[in-house]
């Protein structure tokens, strides 16, 4: 594979992922008042079950800076999504989990996302990708 089409295809995909987090962005927030990045968040806190799971643990998972779990996390915390709950020494070991109520936003979140998801028209990526994801 040659470098520009390396090139091509990551663009390709970063206009695909743009596509799909736009769709995602506006009915999540129109039927949840959440973002598709608020909804990555409690699914990855959803995985933790009942532990809660330390902020730092959530980089990976979002693929942001601590920071910006936190500031996501402050209007989670407010609309009573989420729990902190505070750690001694560095800030990465405080912990956040689900409450009670996002668990059924969580539910009815994700049958909007499926949805989405479904009425998205993608280009098949080839290599039997989409034959193989839809299964």
């Amino acid at each position: 594979m040659t470098t520009t089409t390396s090139f091509s295809q990551c663009l390709h995909i970063s206009a695909l992922h743009a596509r799909i987090q736009y769709a995602l962005d506006d009915e999540l927030g129109t039927y949840h008042g959440l973002s598709y990045a608020d909804y990555l968040l409690l699914r990855a806190l959803e995985q933790s079950g009942d532990t809660p799971m330390a902020m730092a643990d959530l980089v990976p998972c979002l693929g942001v800076p601590l920071s910006a779990v936190v500031r996501q996390i402050l209007p989670l915390e407010k609309t009573g999504l989420v729990q902190r709950q505070g750690a001694d020494g560095a800030p990465g070991r405080r912990t956040v989990r689900l409450r009670p109520a996002a668990r059924q936003v969580l539910v009815n979140a994700t049958e909007t996302a499926q949805a989405v998801c479904r009425g998205l028209v993608l280009p098949d990526p080839g290599c039997g990708l989409a034959a193989s994801a839809a299964a």
